[in-house]
């Protein structure tokens, strides 16, 4: 005579048993039922684990945004593009700018503050707006003194308000021309302002008796100009300790390629989930796409690469991304 196993119910028969096709259906049943409610129930944890996961990486991207200690999380990388501390390399089309990754749509060549006496008197130059995107490299100053009186001047770089460089150049007597090369490059985009600042040019040249009709400046920015309709960018190595990997990625005006790259020679691409319209953590509309790698991670060091791709005529914007082992 047949018994039942324990947990659902499923026929056990004897030797002698006669098989009916009704107790084959009612087994299929209850298996196929069983499957389905273990297949809810992961459904309704993975779902849990990543909107937990989600809300992890919002407040820790938010305490980075806002200059708070979180240590280093081994499972966990997040960038908001604050410096380049999480970049090991970048293609020249790419520019870090503004607390974003930008894949520019034009570049920008030098920059050239023409050459005048009025605004020697005010001690800062007229601002110059940036037409693209690229790199200031260097400073050449050009320099026309004829009262004979000569000085070090002090100088500040302002780039959108903010300083990013300084340096001394040499007042001699009659024409020159120097360059200088700055000891740390700053990355200017579509719209910046640029503006040399002297630091007491003009007191020191009326206490001598000199006219500032006198002097004549020009003030040449070096520009290494950065414009493309892809870029490509990849991070330091990160140690991961295996898992399920997913990454949110806050973007605008461009497409997202992410793929793992393993320090044994491992490339794993990681596949779009989902994009919606959201707003990054500055307030600005742009869109959130997650990424899953539809493989298990293994345990190991690996770098993140992105190749950016622009989708229209504006500049492609990354704002920011954090990656979570599940």
């Amino acid at each position: 005579m047949s018994t039942q196993t324990e947990h659902i119910g499923l026929h056990q028969w004897e030797s002698t048993d006669r098989f009916l096709r009704e107790d084959f259906n009612e087994d299929n049943r209850k298996i196929d039922q069983v499957v389905e409610a273990v297949e809810k129930q992961t459904r309704q944890t993975a779902d849990s684990l990543e909107n937990m996961s989600y809300n992890v990486f919002n407040l820790l991207l938010q305490n980075y945004y806002e200059g708070k200690y979180t240590g280093y999380k081994k499972a966990l990388v997040f960038d908001g593009f604050m410096d380049n501390k999480m970049i090991q390399t970048h293609s020249d089309s790419i520019t870090l700018h503004s607390n974003r990754l930008i894949v520019n749509a034009a570049g920008q060549e030098n920059l050239i503050v023409e050459a005048g006496s009025e605004w020697i008197q005010s001690g800062t130059s007229p601002a110059v707006a940036a037409g693209g995107g690229g790199s200031i490299y260097g400073i050449v100053v050009s320099f026309l003194n004829e009262t004979g009186n000569k000085q070090p001047v002090p100088c500040q770089v302002y780039c959108a308000a903010r300083q990013v460089a300084s340096f001394t150049f040499q007042v001699p007597t009659g024409a020159t021309q120097q360059t200088f090369e700055l000891e740390e490059e700053f990355s200017v985009s579509e719209g910046d302002q640029l503006s040399i600042q002297l630091t007491g040019l003009n007191s020191q040249l009326m206490a001598k008796g000199g006219k500032i009709s006198t002097y004549q400046l020009a003030v040449t920015f070096l520009c290494r100009s950065s414009a493309g309709s892809t870029g490509q960018m990849m991070t330091v190595p990160f140690a991961l300790p295996g898992g399920t990997v997913q990454v949110w990625l806050r973007h605008k005006d461009c497409s997202v390629a992410l793929a793992l790259d393993s320090t044994d020679g491992k490339h794993l691409p990681l596949t779009v989930s989902s994009a919606e319209s959201a707003w990054n953590l500055q307030r600005e509309a742009c869109t959130e796409t997650v990424f899953t790698l539809e493989q298990l991670c293994m345990e190991g060091d690996y770098t993140l690469s992105m190749e950016i791709t622009r989708t229209g005529k504006d500049d492609g914007l990354v704002y920011d991304y954090g990656l979570l082992c599940i």
